[in-house]
């Protein structure tokens, strides 16, 4: 079986507000494509989320819209009392149907950061307004450095004031 349909925008919008949206609004209704394989005990759901969202850049405060594609791979299962629902990647069920909107918002919220900002050029120009932002807390070649020792964050707090 296969579902190509969308997500109502008006919901997940409103999904996205209930808690600390920090600015970030789906401009697109997300588009569905799955595809559902029955198993001996369920089905197993296969495919991708599509929409695009504005948010504001986390380095520059400049609002972005950009494309988001989240890929789908969930087994449905009916309710067993073996069977815990806290499991990655598995929808437990009851009765005949399953509404997969609530699942499928979840999906596409959980991917979003309030922290995101577009990967950097070579020379730390941004790649999506092609600016240079001087407030730059961190950039993409931080990340291989590792961690910091919270020691070194209040040291480095301290020598600010």
């Amino acid at each position: 079986m296969a579902i190509d349909s969308n997500l109502p925008l008006e919901s997940l919008n409103a999904r996205v507000n209930q808690g600390d949206s920090a600015g970030i609004a789906f401009t697109e209704a997300p588009t569905v494509n799955l595809k559902l394989h029955r198993t001996h005990t369920g089905a197993e759901v296969k495919g991708t989320l599509k929409s695009k969202v504005k948010q504001p850049c986390s380095a520059c405060d400049l609002e972005i819209t950009r494309a988001i594609t989240v890929p789908i791979n969930w087994i449905l299962q009916p309710a067993t009392p073996e069977i815990s629902d806290d499991d990655v990647g598995l929808l437990v069920y009851t009765g005949d149907h399953i509404d997969l909107e609530e699942p499928l918002q979840e999906a596409l919220i959980l991917t979003l950061s309030p922290f995101w900002h577009p990967p950097r050029k070579a020379d730390g120009s941004c790649t999506q307004c092609d600016r240079v932002c001087s407030q730059v807390a961190w950039t993409d070649k931080d990340k291989s450095k590792g961690t910091v020792s919270l020691g070194a964050l209040l040291k480095g707090a301290v020598s600010k004031n």
